[in-house]
């Protein structure tokens, strides 16, 4: 991955939990200062306060950081799906929610590649069978205009009989169209 790319940690993610510790600290103090307590024992609270909000906010921060850098794999890979990049995935590996989100991306990721795949090769096959019937009615008209048909009318109910095939496959075009855009009645 490349550094220089990352997003730094907005100030207020941040603060949230950096509040909680302030203010815990504060009630803490308060009830040390109430209950009247010796110099000595208010010291040892004092030592093991400042121990214990030391270890969650390094324990914060690696467990934040963490989750950060994991969750930042996923909007990379939605911003390079979204710019048209198919094979894009978090591939995260975690046994948490944050890889249960990386696991969901990159099923979504591959459903959408296999569709892309589909919608091509239907648009191909879509292609070729409107070339065929094309074909056949620029051949019968060029045969008639040259006059070498020796049957017009039969060239021309070879026509009709394509222009109708053609008019089939449009017709179901269309129908696919709205199918997928959810109007097909």
């Amino acid at each position: 991955r490349n550094a220089s790319k990352k997003k730094p940690l907005p100030p207020r993610a941040r603060l949230p939990p950096i509040t909680i510790m302030v203010a815990a600290t504060i009630t803490v103090l308060l009830a040390a200062g109430s209950m009247f307590l010796s110099v000595h024992d208010r010291n040892l609270v004092l030592v093991a306060l400042g121990l214990g909000v030391g270890l969650a906010l390094a324990a914060a921060v690696t467990v934040s950081e963490a989750v950060t850098e994991d969750l930042r794999s996923v909007v990379e890979a939605a911003e390079r799906l979204a710019g048209g990049e198919l094979s894009a995935r978090a591939r995260l590996s975690r046994k948490d929610e944050s890889g249960d989100l990386g696991e969901a991306f990159d099923g979504m990721a591959v459903k959408l590649q296999a569709a892309e795949t589909e919608r091509t090769a239907l648009f191909q096959a879509v292609g070729h069978d409107l070339r065929t019937p094309l074909a056949s009615i620029r051949a019968a008209v060029e045969a008639i205009q040259d006059g070498l048909a020796p049957d017009r009318d039969a060239y021309l109910a070879g026509v009709v009989k394509d222009v109708e095939h053609l008019d089939g496959l449009v017709s179901d075009v269309f129908a696919l169209a709205r199918l997928e855009g959810g109007s097909f009645e």
